[in-house]
């Protein structure tokens, strides 16, 4: 029987989900709503929308945007992982154990395993080898012939 693993490495903007039972890894990108939401040095107030027609620079507004935003992503990245039983969520920002706890209070993966790990900006093949890893924790690694030829 084959189970259903996921590895999520994400940050703010982005999360890449990964199956480490297929070869290669199949890895799909969700991205955030909130990469519009950035501001270069220099320029007036961000002006944010609140609504047709309406605009503001309170920070209030701002917070709930932002939060109404991540929300969002977040059951977007959910509705993708519906259906997995265990979950290796990891990466460099506290996104990670937000999204964590959204999960454990979601009824749909009342029977899911999280695991919450941190990691730095890494490629796609560095977060399919940490899947792996996490996953498969005794594998032989691909490494060159020459490290294993008897002497």
């Amino acid at each position: 029987m084959r189970t259903f693993n996921a590895g999520v490495w994400m940050d703010h903007t982005q999360a890449r989900i990964i199956d480490p039972a297929l070869d290669p890894p199949l890895v799909r990108v969700v991205r955030s709503l909130s990469e519009g939401m950035v501001r270069e040095p220099g320029q007036g107030p961000s002006g944010v929308r609140l609504g047709f027609g309406r605009s503001s620079n309170d920070e209030y507004g701002k917070h709930h945007v932002f939060m109404d935003e991540q929300h969002k992503y977040f059951r977007q990245l959910a509705n993708a992982l519906t259906g997995y039983e265990t979950i290796y969520i990891f990466g460099p920002t506290p996104v990670h154990r937000q999204f964590a706890n959204y999960l454990r209070r979601d009824r749909r993966f009342k029977f899911s395993n999280i695991a919450v790990d941190k990691a730095g900006y890494i490629n796609d093949r560095m977060i399919a080898e940490q899947v792996r890893d996490f996953f498969y924790p005794g594998r032989i690694r691909n490494v060159p012939w020459r490290k294993y030829r008897n002497v």
